[in-house]
């Protein structure tokens, strides 16, 4: 359903340097925010190459192997829908001595990247891929320090769920709310959290693959909208926000706090719910912070469910790479204003500069040795400059570049 290519954290890969110049050894760029190059942490595996190769991606999902083959079924409320079956549930938490695994949400088919990575991290922890998507990282002592544990942001993970309790309910979506609100473990974290800072997320194993209608979805977020009518009471964070009262919707229906309402990431919390069977749930309550130098890009990401942003864009486009750019946009929560001038290098076939052009309604200075869209290189907000993109050098001050 997603598809997008891109296979690294959209905040890797294009990281803007607010500082007041970016130097190189021929040119100073002032006032630019750099979109770095996503084949710089980019990875090709051939076959034969390192350990399980023979089963990367995709493969080790097909039928016969860890998931079943797709069927036809109804969901548990009775609407048509494909789906495959879920994985067993992870043992329950016990609330005082764990464990509590992570998850880290991927694109599907880098799930054997993201575990490398993490490798890298400490070669002795615990990895796995228990369904499409996903990495989870059970509990170790290397890492069991909680804020170490938290803050781990891989390049190739686009959403994190720290911490996480499992816990079970009663097979009734009120049980299994009350049993995350009764968790002291978890809720005493939320006691001075300010008012209207609490954002909270439902998702089930299905969104790591993009399926259209994930199987327990809609119970999940049932789940949520119940947790959230008896947290409203004992807990001001996840009552609105004083100063305004207007909320937005997420993706899944829940009440969403507007980003303005909350002043800096010291006050943002997220609540993840996964709903790992129709009883089952993985709960993780984060204290999200700034990552680099943007304080509007938080980690985890609580702007968007498993860290995926919705990029597509309805009209045709020059090329697909543009959802690339996008989807950094979207979780750095900023964009060149429409005053800003930008440079897309190695911009044909024209994909990043119609993305610039639809979504920012900015000036671009577009730099290939191949031309653009034949609808791009008449528009009135594009310069086109033929000539190649490593040895452009600005002739004033710009922006961005991209």
């Amino acid at each position: 359903h997603h598809t997008t290519k891109t296979t690294m954290n959209p905040r890797a890969l294009f990281l803007p340097i607010l500082s007041r110049g970016l130097s190189s050894s021929s040119y100073h760029y002032p006032n630019i925010g750099w979109f770095s190059s996503p084949l710089m942490a980019t990875r090709s595996y051939q076959k034969g190459e390192g350990s399980n190769s023979a089963k990367r991606g995709r493969q080790r999902f097909k039928p016969g192997g860890p998931v079943k083959q797709k069927t036809h079924r109804k969901n548990e409320h009775n609407k048509p829908t494909t789906e495959t079956a879920l994985p067993p549930p992870p043992p329950i938490t016990n609330a005082d001595d764990g464990p509590f695994p992570s998850y880290f949400t991927c694109r599907h088919t880098y799930e054997d990247s993201l575990i490398e990575e993490l490798k890298l991290l400490a070669p002795d922890i615990t990895l796995s891929s228990p369904f499409p998507g996903c990495v989870r990282m059970e509990e170790t002592q290397i890492l069991d320090d909680q804020s170490d544990h938290q803050w781990i942001d891989p390049v190739y993970a686009l959403q994190s769920l720290p911490n996480c309790h499992v816990m079970q309910g009663q097979n009734s979506i009120k049980s299994i709310a009350k049993a995350i609100a009764e968790n002291s473990t978890l809720m005493k974290q939320l006691q001075t959290a300010p008012r209207g800072s609490l954002r909270i997320h439902a998702l089930v194993p299905g969104v790591g693959k993009g399926q259209r209608d994930p199987i327990l979805m809609r119970r999940s977020q049932l789940v949520a909208e119940t947790l959230r009518d008896i947290l409203r009471k004992s807990y001001r964070a996840c009552r609105r926000p004083s100063t305004n009262p207007e909320t937005s919707l997420s993706q899944n229906g829940l009440e969403q706090i507007p980003l303005d309402s909350v002043q800096n990431s010291d006050n943002t919390w997220l609540l993840q719910i996964m709903l790992l069977s129709p009883d089952v749930a993985a709960v993780s309550l984060a204290h999200c912070r700034s990552m680099g130098e943007l304080d509007t890009c938080l980690w985890p990401n609580p702007d968007y469910i498993a860290g995926i942003a919705k990029v597509d864009i309805d009209s045709k486009m020059p090329s697909s790479a543009y959802r690339k750019l996008l989807e950094a946009l979207a979780c750095m929560q900023t964009k060149p204003k429409p005053s800003d001038v930008v440079v897309d290098l190695g911009a044909s076939p024209g994909g990043w500069t119609q993305a610039l052009l639809l979504h920012c309604q900015c000036q671009v200075v577009a730099v290939d040795r191949s031309p653009l869209d034949s609808g791009l290189m008449q528009h009135n907000n594009v310069q086109f400059i033929s000539g190649d993109a490593f040895n452009y050098r600005p002739s004033s001050p710009v922006d961005w570049m991209a």
